[in-house]
Order: structure tokens, then sequence, then C-alpha cells
């Protein structure tokens, strides 16, 4: 049968009967043909289990193992150092620069933290009564500010509380520097404040009793105890925007890169 082997021709005396590939050592070629006759078993249609095989020795069958974990390992290193390949030729976009050819708001960001966006009405404001002041506000943003288009203010899920804001037609998209996430907390906060005495003053002249007195006291003490110059309320309320606005990353498939 070796005559019907292609490779077979010209080939050293030590070499494979099934493929014709030659070895200087007669081990190695030992370990091939073992290997070799095993994949044209497994290329046969069928298989009868009366049929009888030479069955390599210990020793053999124990080197087969040390090379195939030694090309396993070597196989894994390839694909560790593709994979390290493939990261560096991922495209590389700075946010405010992506932001900027892309992205349009419908105002600058001073002018929209005036404007009567927020809305509040009298069934957010009892919210209140039983719940935390940033629970409330999570509420109202969610069926204001989360659900309106062309926002001059931009947060990417891959980046955790981190926010962009269209500051004016030249300097275009910048990250919201700390005074200006303040002041607009406080511009929030302090429109919830006035929604709210404005209810309780209708609420009070309507005689509400003991009982409404108490919750709306408890109320107050709530609002009141909102000072976004700690940094724990801004990294509440930077969480809620947070959660509310981001975008995610499949929706913008790039890399990030830091600015500046």
């Amino acid at each position: 049968m070796n005559h019907l082997v292609p490779n077979l021709i010209k080939q050293p005396g030590q070499c494979c009967v099934n493929c014709g590939k030659s070895y200087k050592k007669r081990e190695n070629l030992t370990k091939h043909v073992v290997i070799c006759d095993l994949l044209k078993i497994s290329k046969k249609k069928s298989f009868n289990e009366d049929e009888e095989f030479d069955i390599p020795s210990p020793r053999i069958m124990y080197q087969m193992l040390i090379d195939l974990g030694c090309k396993y390992n070597r196989l894994e290193e390839q694909m560790i150092e593709m994979s390290k390949w493939v990261s560096k030729k991922k495209k590389k976009i700075n946010v405010v620069e992506w932001l900027n050819v892309n992205v349009v708001p419908n105002m600058v960001f001073e002018k929209f933290i005036v404007e009567n966006w927020l809305s509040i009405n009298d069934t957010d404001v009892e919210i209140i009564l039983g719940n935390s002041f940033y629970d409330t506000i999570n509420n109202v943003l969610s069926k204001t500010l989360f659900i309106l288009d062309g926002l001059p203010i931009f947060a990417f899920a891959q980046k955790v509380n981190t926010f962009y804001i269209f500051q004016d037609a030249n300097t275009k998209w910048v990250e919201i520097s700390r005074d200006n996430m303040v002041n607009w907390f406080n511009k929030i906060h302090m429109k919830f404040v006035d929604k709210f005495y404005s209810w309780m003053k209708v609420k009070s002249s309507l005689d509400s009793g003991d009982k409404f007195e108490m919750s709306s006291n408890k109320a107050i003490i709530k609002l009141m105890s909102v000072d976004f110059r700690v940094e724990s309320a801004i990294t509440k309320m930077k969480s809620i925007l947070f959660n509310g606005l981001k975008k995610e990353i499949s929706t913008f498939e790039f890399t990030f890169e830091k600015e500046g």
C-alpha cells in the first residue's frame, strides 16, 4: 500500500505509512504513527468493535501526553498574544471629540438648567412622606429628565458617574465641573422644596390633622438635610442621574481613550 501514498515518494526509510511524514528519530516516528493511526480510524464511517489494533506501550502513551500538553501550552500562549494584539488594534476614541462630532443638543447646558423641564405634581410631592428625598427625586426625574431627547448632558455606561455637558457653541462638549454639577443639583432641590411648601400650605388649610403635621414635619427635615456641599449627597445624586442617563456600550462600539 505504501506506493499509493504520494508523500512516500523519495522519502527516507523512517516515515509514516499513512501520510508519508518522515522523522529523523525512530521514537518520534513511533509516537506520530500512533496518533496518525487514531486519526485514520476516526475518519472511518463505521467502527468495528471486533477489529484489532496495535496498542502502544504505556511509555509511548505517556510521551504522547507530554507532547500534547506542550502543544496545548504553546497554543494557549499564542491565543493570549493574539488577544493582546486584537485589543491593541481596537479603535480608540476621545469621548469629547466623539461627542463634538456626533451629538448636537437642543441648547447649551446653562440655559437648560433654568428651563422649566422639571415638572412636579402633588402626587410626586406626597411620595416624600414615606420615602427619602433621593427615592422621591428619582421618581420625578424618571418621568421628566430621563425621557427627554436632545439633552445637553451625556453619560456613557462604561464611565461610571462621569457626565459631559454642552457648554457653548465654541467650547462645545466638556466634562462637567463640580461647581456646575452642584449648581444644577441645588436648582433641582430648591424647585422640589418650593413645590412641597406650596402643596403643604394647601393641605394644611384643609385641616389635615396631627398625623399630617407630623409626617410633613419629618419630610421637611428630610429636605433640609440635603446638602450638596457634602460628598455623599453629590454621590447619591450622581448615581441617580447616571443610571437614568447612561448610554450602553453596545450603542457605541468603540474603546475609550483618556481625555487630555
